[in-house]
């Protein structure tokens, strides 16, 4: 569960400017990629899809918390089964969007952190303004940003990306795979703790 939930973490992220940057690029391989990220012309761009999509489902989450809890379930539905093929029946977004939007946004609901939600979210945002303003390059330099900003951040004294960066074999295999209480006998060594071993 914790892989699927880093994978929701990356897929809310980095989908929709990927979908861009493929787009693009017109040709890609796989196949069955290439089907995916071959949108329809329509006369506002993608960028500008994606951001109305982002929109729509902002206002749909907005609606839905704000709803009495009896009808919340029916709101969600109703405005996904109604705005979605209006949208696209009036070309203002691509099925393709819609779907890599949904995807995203099932992905960020994946993310238990609520803060960390939404931070991937003002981060897909950034992603898809720059993708579509300098295109894989544009993608790339948003990631390389990205990168430097999570490496050079620190919280409470811990580097962000601990313990990728710097890298801790240790850590990395307790953050993949969670180990029985009895067996985590030990402190991370990032913390540089008098010793490293907990008193039992």
């Amino acid at each position: 569960m914790r892989v699927v939930s880093l994978l929701g973490a990356l897929i809310s992220v980095f989908s929709p400017a990927f979908f861009i940057v493929a787009a693009q690029l017109g040709n890609v391989e796989p196949r069955w990629l290439a089907r995916l990220v071959d949108p329809a012309p329509l006369p506002l761009p993608l960028a500008v899809q994606f951001l109305l999509a982002q929109l729509a489902v902002d206002l749909f989450e907005r609606a839905v918390i704000n709803t009495p809890t009896a009808l919340a379930t029916a709101t969600g539905i109703v405005a996904g089964l109604v705005f979605g093929p209006f949208a696209v029946s009036m070309n203002l977004v691509s099925p393709e969007v819609l779907v890599f939007m949904g995807s995203a946004m099932v992905a960020q609901f994946a993310t238990s952190s609520h803060e960390l939600s939404t931070a991937n979210r003002f981060v897909r945002f950034i992603l898809i303004i720059v993708t579509s303003l300098g295109g894989w390059i544009g993608f790339i330099l948003g990631i390389i940003g990205l990168i430097v900003l999570l490496a050079t951040t620190k919280s409470f004294g811990v580097p962000y990306l601990w313990p990728f960066l710097p890298f801790d074999w240790e850590g990395i295999k307790g953050v993949l795979i969670r180990a029985p209480l009895y067996r985590k006998d030990g402190r991370p060594s990032i913390f540089k703790t008098k010793t490293l071993i907990r008193r039992g």
